[in-house]
């Protein structure tokens, strides 16, 4: 995927990523929401859509739908997010740059956790 669409936050691109490879399966909004645990039909909607209030986006992505995102269309988180290295300006929500690394460091520790079990049986 390329990064040719103009995004203010990082919860846009995300959003348009995941509406681009939703419509390459030619899935629904409720055919995406079926493969993630959390996320409702509305909730897909809303993620994609962005709740916008004045052409702003009102509805930012969490990182744990980053991750059941990720999950349900087969990828890595990171593979959601933007990695465009021209592109380094990005508008973020109210959590600091700091707290998202951290919460992707600790659900990517809980997907390993995850996978160990599976593998492992336990």
């Amino acid at each position: 995927m390329t990064d040719e669409r103009l995004t203010e936050t990082v919860s846009d691109y995300v959003a348009a990523w995941v509406k681009e490879a939703r419509k390459r399966r030619h899935w629904r909004p409720a055919d995406l929401a079926e493969h993630c645990a959390g996320l409702t039909e509305n909730s897909i909607e809303n993620i994609e859509g962005g709740r916008r209030q004045a052409g702003r986006r009102t509805r930012f992505i969490t990182v744990d739908e980053l991750f059941e995102l990720a999950a349900a269309l087969e990828c890595q988180p990171e593979q959601l997010l933007p990695h465009d290295p021209d592109r380094t300006t990005f508008t973020f929500d109210s959590k600091s740059y700091d707290e998202i690394i951290a919460g992707l460091e600790a659900a990517k520790q809980f997907v390993d956790l995850q996978r160990w079990r599976e593998e492992t049986g336990n």
